[in-house]
């Protein structure tokens, strides 16, 4: 049995090393929000704070919840309905997030985390092996974003080869997309493994066209803008390559349904982005059911989020190296002190109890952009 005693918010931003260009937007600071939550073992073993992050933005693009309606949702409704309940074992309080709040993914997801994050500090257990996680080390992958330049790319790519990335996923954007040179580029790097990330900026042409690239472009995201499922089903008949999808990803129906369809024959899987941990290894699972590949992808989290992206990617079962890159890669300041150090192109998996991570209090009080709130328990 375990008590909720405690739920603390603090909205932060992490200064990016560089601006990141994508279709949607050019970010220069990651938002994220904060969740402390204290949980107290009711038969006397202990009592532990755990952590997570809510992973939405602070515009509508990616997704319509946004940090401060996050926020909100999880002040005024979730945090209020959690806080002081007693539960009789995790699953139990997982299971009621997700039958009980629809909507908000990421918000739930930063709930859900901290209290994975808690529960395994009790229980002196990583969150890799609460998960059934297998594997001690991770392949990973890098993101670059799109240039102004395509011969910026060329010196982005041999960068991330010197340390090792096993799969670059190549931003692009469809207003200024050229296949002819996106041909040239790979051309120049055959034995690389590469994918494709249009956040769905690109035409039906366009995606068609797709067609024309090497073999060793493993798989394009989201051609099609969310909502375009037929067409995206129609373009996947006809292209070689998979369609991983991403921004048409709400929830765990959102995967069956589409999988379903053919819209697809990959699946992005983010834990922000479609609910909490939980939901995210159900999505290898029914990926796996429908035949079509599964991967870690990143939400330019912090280095608590991709501790937990580490955790996930242990679990055996994923096609391709997750998109978890080394602590230097984004941000200037970060929220924990532990750093991500990629070598041969793995990361090591945590093994710490909980998520394995220790926050660093000084830098987030420098990086909070508003006071901490201490969520009430409802009347």
């Amino acid at each position: 049995m375990f008590l909720i005693k405690q739920i603390q918010l603090r909205p932060v931003a992490l200064p990016l090393v560089q601006p990141f260009v994508t279709a949607q937007s050019t970010m220069t600071k990651r938002p994220l929000t904060l969740v402390a939550i204290q949980v107290a073992d009711t038969r006397g073993e202990g009592s532990a704070w755990g952590y997570g992050e809510v992973q939405s933005f602070d515009q509508v693009g990616y997704s319509p919840e946004t940090q401060d309606l996050s926020r909100q949702f999880l002040s005024q409704e979730l945090g209020p309905a959690l806080l002081g309940q007693t539960f009789s074992n995790l699953i139990e309080v997982l299971r009621m997030l997700q039958a009980g709040s629809k909507g908000y993914s990421f918000a739930r997801a930063g709930l859900e985390t901290a209290l994975w994050d808690a529960w395994g500090k009790i229980q002196n257990k990583s969150l890799s092996t609460m998960l059934g996680g297998t594997q001690t080390q991770v392949p990973v992958g890098i993101a670059l974003g799109f240039p102004k330049d395509s011969t910026v790319w060329r010196e982005k790519i041999l960068a991330a080869q010197q340390q090792g990335y096993q799969r670059i996923k190549l931003k692009l954007v469809g207003s200024e997309f050229s296949l002819s040179e996106l041909i040239d580029l790979l051309a120049q790097f055959p034995n690389q493994a590469f994918s494709l990330d249009a956040n769905e900026s690109l035409t039906v042409d366009q995606a068609l066209s797709l067609n024309q690239l090497p073999d060793n472009v493993l798989f394009v995201e989201q051609p099609l803008p969310a909502g375009a499922d037929q067409e995206l089903a129609t373009i996947q008949q006809q292209l070689h390559l998979p369609i991983s999808l991403d921004e048409s990803l709400r929830g765990l129906v959102d995967v069956k349904r589409l999988l379903a369809m053919g819209a697809g024959r990959a699946v992005t899987v983010k834990a922000g982005m479609l609910g909490g941990i939980s939901a995210a290894k159900d999505a290898l699972q029914i990926a796996h059911q429908y035949q079509a590949s599964a991967w870690v992808g990143g939400m330019f989290g912090s280095g608590l989020g991709r501790h937990v992206d580490l955790a996930l990617a242990s679990l055996p079962g994923w096609a391709y190296p997750a998109d978890i890159s080394d602590s230097r890669r984004y941000f200037e300041t970060d929220l924990i002190k532990e750093q991500l150090v990629v070598e041969d192109g793995f990361l090591p998996v945590p093994d710490q109890p909980g998520i394995g991570v220790t926050m660093s209090w000084d830098k987030i009080e420098q990086l909070q952009t508003g006071l901490t709130e201490d969520i009430k328990k409802s009347r």
